[in-house]
C-alpha cells in the first residue's frame, strides 16, 4: 500500500537514496520484502532476536526530535508502537534470511582477489598512499564477497519476481 511505502520512508526503514520517485522505490522495496518474507516462510522459521527488534525500534524512535513528534508521525501513518515493531521485525527477518542464505558462499580464490584489487585500486588508498594487496587483503576479500552476494541476491530476487503470482502495475496516485 502507498501508506506502507510512506511509513517505510518516514520511519527510515528504507532509504530511497537518489531515486527520482522515493515512494515508487519504497513500493518496489516493499514488494521485494514481501517476496522474501513469503520465501522465508517456506523453509524453517527465521527467529529474530527480540533485543535486535528493540534496538531497531529504538533507532526508529530516535529519528524524531521528541516523543510528541514521533506520536504525530505514527498517527499520520496510521501506526502504533506494535505496527512499528511489526515493520521492524519484518525488515530484520528479511535481512537475516538473506544473510543466512547467501553468506555461506565459497571463499574467493587468490586470483579473483588479486583481479579485483587490480581493477579497483582507487578503493584501497589511505592517507594518499596506495595500499599493497597484502595490506588491503581483508578489505578486498570483504568487497569481493559483498559483490558476489549482491549478484546472487539480485539473480534470486529476479527469480522470485518472475515466480510471483501478482503483476506490477503503475497507477498515478495523488496525495
Amino acid at each position: 500500500l502507498m501508506s506502507d511505502a510512506r511509513a517505510a520512508l518516514s520511519l527510515g526503514l528504507f532509504d530511497a537514496g537518489k531515486a527520482a520517485d522515493p515512494v515508487d522505490a519504497a513500493m518496489r522495496w516493499l514488494i521485494d520484502r514481501r517476496l522474501v518474507l513469503d520465501e522465508s516462510g517456506r523453509g524453517g522459521r527465521v527467529d529474530v532476536d527480540p533485543a535486535a527488534i528493540d534496538r531497531a525500534a529504538g533507532q526508529v524512535r530516535q529519528r524524531f526530535s521528541s516523543d510528541d513528534e514521533y506520536r504525530r508521525a505514527l498517527d499520520a501513518l496510521g501506526l502504533d508502537d506494535a505496527g512499528v515493531r511489526r515493520l521492524v521485525r519484518e525488515a530484520l527477518t528479511v535481512r537475516q534470511y538473506v544473510e543466512d542464505r547467501f553468506d555461506s558462499a565459497v571463499p574467493p580464490s587468490d586470483e579473483e582477489l588479486r583481479e579485483y584489487y587490480a581493477s579497483h585500486t582507487d578503493r584501497f588508498v589511505r592517507d594518499g598512499r596506495q595500499l599493497s594487496f597484502e595490506d588491503a587483503l581483508a578489505e578486498v576479500t570483504s568487497a569481493v564477497q559483498e559483490h558476489r552476494r549482491a549478484q546472487a541476491v539480485s539473480a534470486w530476487m529476479d527469480r522470485l519476481r518472475r515466480r510471483a503470482p501478482a503483476h506490477e502495475t503503475h497507477h498515478a496516485v495523488s496525495g
